[in-house]
């Protein structure tokens, strides 16, 4: 087990907390990460369905990038930098990630039916902004098993999509997975909120 799972354990106890707490609605629970907490957010809502709205924030590899797309900060670069971070199994495929028998759409996936909003930086080409918006796109799949919409490719509002030189938020009319983008660097910024 990597560090995310247990970090996502983790969060999954303040979940029991929470449902302890007079003055919190049990049902309408927000989990939030950015960078290597949006990681931790995604790992956190696969495995214990209480979370109602899940929001990562430029999670790039290991997050909501595609893996196979091997752009940016790779399988290989991640666990090379970070070896603590991930399962012994997952640095396995780091030279040939084409093996990997899943990639991120399935993680993503496992949020639905519940909204899931994945938000980039532009400028963090390491987290692989267009790879987040695929990964995204991909576990619509998932969400049409729940009859519910999935994001749709080139909704924008108020921007012209142009990899690297666009920002906004794209989704589907009626879809409860939302991509957001940036045109800045590395922040949290209070749109996403």
């Amino acid at each position: 087990m990597g560090c995310y799972r247990s970090l996502g354990l983790g969060l999954n106890r303040i979940a029991d907390f929470l449902q302890t707490e007079k003055g919190v609605d049990g049902r309408r629970l927000m989990v939030f990460g950015h960078s290597r907490l949006g990681k931790t957010a995604l790992w956190a809502a696969a495995s214990d369905a209480r979370w109602a709205l899940v929001v990562s924030n430029e999670s790039g590899e290991g997050g909501a990038a595609l893996s196979k797309r091997d752009f940016g900060e790779t399988v290989a670069i991640i666990n090379a930098k970070f070896p603590w971070w991930f399962s012994p199994v997952y640095k396995s495929y780091g030279s040939n990630v084409a093996a990997m028998p899943v990639d991120q759409p399935m993680l993503l996936g496992l949020m639905a039916p519940r909204p899931l909003y994945v938000a980039s930086a532009a400028e963090d080409l390491n987290s692989d902004p267009k790879g987040e918006f695929l990964g995204a796109q991909g576990a619509g799949v998932v969400y049409g098993l729940y009859g519910k919409r999935g994001l749709a490719a080139g909704i924008c509002r108020g921007w012209s999509i142009r990899w690297g030189m666009w920002s906004g938020i794209i989704s589907a009319a009626g879809s409860i997975i939302f991509y957001y983008m940036t045109g800045s660097s590395i922040w949290i910024l209070r749109i996403v909120w």
